[in-house]
């Protein structure tokens, strides 16, 4: 506004008013999506929808310089970059605050979260009035995308593999295929094509060998148990994050071993072993709400554990799994592991 001011000529107090009902607009909308994206990512994302570049960056110095008036006129920035910043919360509200609560696939990505990467995508899918169907098949495959990065864990720069086809991504050419065959790529191409091949089912499946954040293991169920709900198994509908109280990562076989005595409480031997390979494993992880799991602790796993399995269709697989032999031992870890790897390299 103070460049507006200064420079703005004839029509500055035209533009002033644009400006403030602009901003208007754009602090109502922080106010329904602050608990979902900081206001300063949504600028520096704004930036990158209006220079089309995913490498934009420190959005504060970069508006500085823009105003300085050294390359651009900073009156037609101010015009157009304000009216980018309006639409850009308008769209996130809509994601966030309407399409997460009625669409699955939205919120399955507002529910995995460090999707810094990706929202540029998203902004500009709302500013081209793509369909709900198309905007929930962007998601879908973003969510696989920022999922996989967060597994394999790579320093990778995952930017410079998508840059492309965000570029190509626009008004004229809105359509999301090239974005969604780069993604089926990367995940299918081998390894010989290491340029994309970080992000791959051989990368996947060596960075499930081993323990896995929590966070993005309770996610992992959760996917898990929707997809068990709509793969012939029930004829429920989706389960949403949110509506589980607290959800947990439970320890089947417990970190520690119930009063040192494993193989009265129905677990196995605690030996090295056991304890490197098993316990912390995607086959040792259950998603439970935080009531169930503060109310079991790591008592028996026959008498008090297997017993209360009885909300969530994944914890009736781990009853079915031991209806002959009421022991949480590595062979059913490892059974359950494969199932749980499998069901990941086919769906994620």
């Amino acid at each position: 506004m103070y460049n507006t001011h200064l420079y703005g000529g004839e029509g500055k107090d035209e533009l002033l008013e644009e400006i403030k009902n602009r901003f208007q607009e754009i602090y109502e909308s922080i106010t329904s999506i602050e608990k979902y994206v900081d206001e300063d990512d949504v600028l520096t994302y704004t930036l990158r929808v209006f220079f089309n570049s995913l490498g934009e960056s420190n959005a504060l110095n970069k508006i500085t310089y823009i105003l300085s008036g050294v390359e651009y006129d900073p009156i037609v920035f101010i015009k157009e970059f304000t009216e980018y910043l309006a639409k850009s919360f308008a769209a996130l509200k809509t994601f966030f605050c309407e399409d997460g609560k009625e669409y699955i696939e939205v919120h399955s990505l507002v529910t995995l979260g460090r999707f810094g990467i990706v929202i540029p995508f998203i902004v500009k899918a709302y500013n081209y009035g793509l369909l709900k169907e198309e905007i929930c098949s962007l998601c879908s495959a973003l969510e696989t995308l920022v999922l996989r990065h967060r597994l394999i864990g790579t320093k990778a720069n995952l930017i410079t593999r998508i840059e492309d086809v965000y570029e190509k991504f626009n008004a004229e050419n809105h359509s999301i295929k090239d974005i969604c065959d780069r993604i089926n790529l990367m995940k299918i191409v081998p390894g010989s094509n290491w340029w994309y091949a970080y992000w791959n089912n051989d990368a996947l499946e060596y960075a499930l060998r081993g323990g896995l954040e929590h966070s993005i293991a309770k996610y992992i169920l959760w996917k898990y148990e929707n997809w068990l709900k709509n793969n012939g198994k029930s004829g429920y509908s989706f389960t949403r994050f949110d509506s589980i109280d607290r959800p947990h990562l439970e320890h089947i076989a417990p970190q520690k071993p119930t009063d040192g005595e494993p193989i009265a409480a129905g677990y196995s031997v605690y030996d090295e072993k056991f304890v490197m390979e098993c316990i912390d494993c995607l086959g040792n992880y259950l998603l439970l709400s935080a009531p169930h799991n503060e109310s079991i602790g790591n008592k028996s796993f026959k008498q008090i554990k297997r017993p209360s399995y009885t909300q969530l269709i994944q914890q009736l697989e781990i009853v079915k799994l031991t209806e002959n032999d009421e022991v949480w031992d590595r062979a059913k870890i490892e059974t359950r592991n494969n199932v749980l790897k499998e069901y990941v390299l086919n769906n994620i």
